[in-house]
């Protein structure tokens, strides 16, 4: 009794810690940024602060010419949120494209130097924001902007 309570605390306080999924750890490098300057936040922002978002898995030219829309499977998008007054991302936002569909999910973090930690509210939260754009952007809200 004593270790399966122990283990099943383990777990818990274990799932605390995220370590970015492959597609998403150093989506800074390898990903191409879509907007040209920081977006700012909306009144009905789910998201609060300043944004970048990445298209990652998709051919510039692709993203340029518009024919990257609607995404193939295997993108991913990365929206990462810059909290006011701090230079890090508190909040990474990702959708990924399998089988024809988008996967939603969300990780969080309060100070530069903690790991993110996965946020386990429901996808339908992601579709339901993203529905008003689902058939002018694939979607998702931004477009590739040149510099």
């Amino acid at each position: 009794m004593r270790t399966t309570a122990f283990l099943s605390l383990f777990v818990l306080l274990s799932a605390g810690c995220t370590v970015l999924p492959d597609g998403v750890e150093g989506y800074e490098d390898r990903c191409i940024q879509l907007n040209a300057e920081l977006i700012p936040p909306t009144a009905s922002d789910p998201h609060l602060g300043n944004k970048n978002v990445y298209a990652c898995d998709v051919e510039l030219e692709a993203l340029v010419d518009g024919s990257a829309i609607p995404y193939a499977d295997g993108t991913m998008i990365v929206k990462e949120s810059f909290r006011e007054g701090e230079d890090f991302p508190w909040l990474l936002a990702t959708a990924e494209k399998k089988s024809g569909s988008w996967e939603w999910k969300e990780y969080k973090r309060n100070f530069e130097n903690e790991d993110f930690v996965q946020i386990l509210a429901g996808e339908q939260v992601c579709r339901n924001c993203h529905e008003a754009v689902k058939d002018s952007g694939d979607w998702i809200f931004t477009f590739y902007e040149e510099e």
